[in-house]
């Protein structure tokens, strides 16, 4: 199992060592309403209120960006997503997605409300 700062090669889609936030396993998550992003030949290109550039060339972090700019989602209906597209089990696409949204959290290419209301 990878440590919090290895992330297995094939699952890692905006760098190691991203900040654990378990709030973010319970809030419903957004895009940022200040980064504006394109899909593009099958990646996806986000740029950020801060001016910084990301790209997600990663087929799973494309498809959970697409599904977030369609709707809210918390990370356990993006796991499903991951479980059902990618024939992965629910344990690894759960742990797979904190991660994944905890690092879009840090580069404020999302945002996440608890699921009563409050900001994160």
């Amino acid at each position: 199992m990878p440590q919090p700062d290895q992330v297995h090669p094939d699952r890692d889609v905006l760098g190691a060592g991203a900040p654990t936030n378990t709030a973010a396993a319970a809030a419903v998550v957004r895009i940022h309403p200040r980064a504006a992003w394109r899909n593009v030949g099958g990646e996806v290109f986000v740029i950020t209120g801060d001016r910084a550039f990301h790209r997600l060339a990663a087929p799973t972090a494309v498809d959970l960006i697409k599904r977030l700019a369609a709707a809210p989602a918390t990370v356990s209906e993006l796991a499903e997503l991951l479980v059902r597209d990618y024939q992965v089990d629910a344990a690894t696409a759960c742990l797979d997605v904190t991660t994944f949204v905890d690092t879009l959290l840090a580069k404020q290419i999302a945002t996440a409300n608890e699921p009563t209301g409050g900001r994160l």
